[in-house]
């Protein structure tokens, strides 16, 4: 049981590292709140960049990855 708390520990650290860095090192263009924007990956994929997500603070903001 512990080792599989441990694994899952690891996993979730990665999964942190990973979003982290990918934040860090992309350029990112917020477009619009997301309340305005409902599928805000997709919308900033019709508008020439390579993705979106909401982003902080509250995620409330549609933020376009290029």
């Amino acid at each position: 049981m512990a080792s599989k708390t441990l694994f899952l520990g690891w996993i979730i650290a990665v999964f942190i590292i990973l979003a982290v860095l990918t934040v860090v090192k992309a350029e990112w263009t917020c477009e619009g709140k997301c309340e305005d924007i409902p599928n805000c990956q997709q919308k900033c994929q019709d508008w020439g960049f390579t993705g979106g997500q909401c982003m902080p603070p509250l995620y409330q903001y549609c933020c376009c990855s290029s």
